[in-house]
């Protein structure tokens, strides 16, 4: 498994996980494709087309990140100046999260670790956005599983970001 966080524009997330790809698998000519199992657009979980191996990527204001492995993977990565800019929206979060979050030094770098989190089960299929709220992932902060998946940080903080990714 690789995983990687750098600056970069929207573009650049796909271009980082091709270059994952290719290191990963020795393939020169990388095919990524996203089609949409519900109504075949071309977005969903991204796949590899013609080699061995599973991709991830994620992009949000100036950074991007992406992940490769042997097996289903999935990374998120947030912006914290994008976070910093309005109130967070603690109300998304249980009981539990909210008051972890409110006890931290950053708060807004706390709700960001937890977000990605929800946003790694998303994308591995484990649960809808609206469920993902509703699970509690403040165990994968010391390394539990949450839902069978290892949740993993990667560290963004040069970035000001914060990012986590996961495999299946």
């Amino acid at each position: 498994m690789t995983a990687v966080v750098e600056r970069g524009g929207p573009a650049a997330a796909r271009l980082l996980a091709e270059r994952l790809v290719a290191t990963r698998t020795g393939v020169a000519d990388v095919q990524l494709a996203q089609t949409c199992p519900a109504c075949g657009g071309p977005h969903g979980r991204p796949q590899v087309v013609g080699a061995a191996a599973h991709v991830g990527w994620s992009r949000s204001t100036g950074v991007v990140a992406a992940v490769v492995a042997d097996r289903p993977c999935a990374i998120d990565v947030e912006s914290l100046p994008a976070l910093r800019a309005a109130p967070l929206p603690l109300d998304l979060y249980g009981p539990g999260e909210r008051a972890w979050v409110l006890a931290q030094d950053d708060p807004v770098r706390a709700f960001a670790r937890l977000w990605v989190r929800k946003e790694v089960l998303v994308k591995l299929g484990d649960a809808t956005l609206d469920e993902a709220l509703g699970v509690d992932v403040l165990a994968s902060l010391t390394g539990d599983p949450v839902r069978g998946r290892t949740l993993v940080e990667l560290d963004a903080t040069s970035y000001d970001a914060v990012a986590a990714w996961g495999t299946g």
